[in-house]
């Protein structure tokens, strides 16, 4: 038996490789290091957790040759004969390797949309890690070493031939964003950097947790650390989660004194927890004051701001607003295009649909119906909105100022018309 239960997998091959670690000048020799293995780890089991939705229970294995292939149920094989990197695969021993985080990237990219795929690399070059086996409800842990890189991953990308997903990758790859500590961040700035048409609001490029230095400004601490900021500006994005001031924490102490009034140990906590509250508070309020300090227009998000319709719009809207003061941008083509109410509805069920909740399974479903083909309209009902080679938009042209709804329909030529 080849143990994968390290990535929720198991299987039980005829030759005993899961994946065959002779490949002609692509793979690692020897053991791998300890940082490998943890890189390793990291990227596989990104790919378990994927798996269950895209193929069952089915185990997709990596040999040499034709005549490698594994002849086992469950099991679907991939024929690498040629084309691949040197370490593409990372050595665990006993004739088992794995995918190395960059040939994850790009193999996936066969298989999940462009948004998924997106969060994929978000997470593999992040400081988090999703939970292997239920990567929706599952625990993340925080600060993760990367599993690799967008250098790594541009090298990997320039050097492969001939492998499925690889252009699909590189289009991923010129969007992604180093270095998000949670996977609320990154999926925060996988909406402001993706294009319009995939349901981005196109306002990149932007830089994950960059340090503000005090220098000889009053701050309270030495530096600060912004979550999202604008390139090129002083305006920025802080994400504040459900458990940030730990409020869950303080409604379960409340709820066990008042389970066990007379309890001095479960009081004690319940003040305790009330305190770190409070502390948590206070030291947002002072991180604010030091980043308005420093000349920094940090708007705040919130977990309500995710769930509820129109409300990252709203705080995208306002973003736009002091990008607009502050930089001369010219942004509105991306305000105009993210209040039509189709545009803002289809935005919100891919939201959800990529958040943990009852909505998930309901938007999963409402984005696959709006997927169907449908007839372009008449033109007298339509609009013309042109896209550049990277999917944003350039020029729009309503047929009027406030038709309510429209559907993006590719001409194949880079025009695309709404109803």
């Amino acid at each position: 038996m080849v143990d994968l239960s390290l990535f929720g997998l198991s299987v039980e091959p005829a030759s005993g490789k899961a994946v065959s670690s002779e490949y002609p000048g692509a793979t690692a020799s020897g053991n791998a290091t300890a940082s490998e293995n943890a890189a390793s780890r990291k990227s596989a089991g990104v790919a378990a957790g994927l798996s269950p939705r895209l193929a069952g229970d089915t185990v997709y294995v990596a040999v040499p040759s034709a005549k490698d292939r594994l002849r086992v149920k469950g099991v679907e094989n991939t024929v690498y004969s040629m084309g691949l990197p040197r370490n593409s695969f990372i050595d665990l021993g006993d004739g088992l390797a794995v995918s190395s985080p960059e040939l994850l990237f790009v193999e996936m990219a066969a298989e999940l949309p462009p948004f998924e795929h997106m969060l994929l690399g978000m997470e593999l070059i992040g400081a988090y890690a999703l939970d292997a086996v239920d990567p929706d409800n599952g625990p993340v842990r925080y600060d993760v070493k990367p599993a690799t890189t967008i250098a790594d991953l541009t090298s990997f990308a320039e050097s492969a031939r001939g492998i499925v997903g690889l252009n699909r990758a590189k289009r991923t790859l010129h969007r992604l964003v180093e270095n998000a500590w949670s996977p609320a961040e990154a999926l925060i700035a996988a909406l402001l950097v993706m294009p319009l048409r995939e349901d981005g609001y196109a306002m990149g490029p932007i830089i994950m947790n960059p340090r503000v230095d005090a220098g000889d400004m009053a701050m309270s601490a030495s530096s600060r650390v912004p979550d999202i900021v604008f390139a090129g500006s002083n305006v920025g994005l802080n994400y504040d989660g459900e458990g940030h001031f730990g409020l869950n924490e303080v409604v379960k102490a409340v709820g066990d004194v008042a389970a066990d009034p007379g309890s001095f140990d479960k009081q004690r906590r319940l003040d305790r927890v009330i305190e770190d509250a409070r502390a948590g508070v206070v030291s947002d309020k002072r991180r604010d004051r030091d980043l308005l300090t420093a000349g920094m227009s940090v708007l705040p998000v919130t977990k309500e701001d995710l769930y509820e319709q129109g409300g990252l719009d709203f705080v995208v809207l306002q973003a736009i607003d002091l990008l607009e003061r502050q930089t001369g941008r010219d942004l509105s083509l991306q305000r105009r295009l993210i209040c039509l109410p189709y545009s803002r509805r289809h935005r919100q069920h891919r939201i959800w649909s990529l958040l943990a909740g009852q909505q998930r399974e309901k938007s999963l479903a409402w984005l696959r119906e709006q997927e169907k083909p449908v007839a372009l309209p008449p033109a007298s009902a339509a609009a013309a909105i042109t896209f550049d080679g990277e999917g944003n938009v350039v020029d729009i042209e309503p047929a009027s100022p406030d038709f309510d709804e429209f559907r993006l329909q590719d001409d194949g030529e880079n025009t695309v018309s709404l109803e």
